[in-house]
């Protein structure tokens, strides 16, 4: 039986999962460049810390990426019912 369902997994990948995945990634594409960058810097870095050394780290990167402009185009943009344009990195 098990070995029935490891085949048949990739197949339910490919034909299920693909489109998901699609949505997320399209999604993800739609954010802050420098969020998304910074959000993958933190994850790698903080894995190897304590819960608290992490804290502390996501909370000084978030400081430092407050002096952007991508917060105000994000908020402007939702106030403004339109898609944000956020510059390249």
């Amino acid at each position: 039986m098990r070995g029935r369902i490891c085949v048949w997994v990739p197949l339910a990948q490919d034909t299920f999962l693909t489109p998901i995945v699609k949505v997320i990634t399209l999604d993800i594409a739609s954010k802050s460049p420098l969020a998304v960058t910074g959000t993958k810097a933190v994850l790698l870095r903080s894995r190897d810390m304590s819960v608290e050394q992490g804290l502390d780290y996501v909370a000084t990167w978030n400081s430092a990426m407050l002096l952007s402009d991508d917060l105000t185009e994000a908020i402007s943009a939702y106030t403004q019912k339109r898609k944000p344009a956020f510059g390249k990195l």
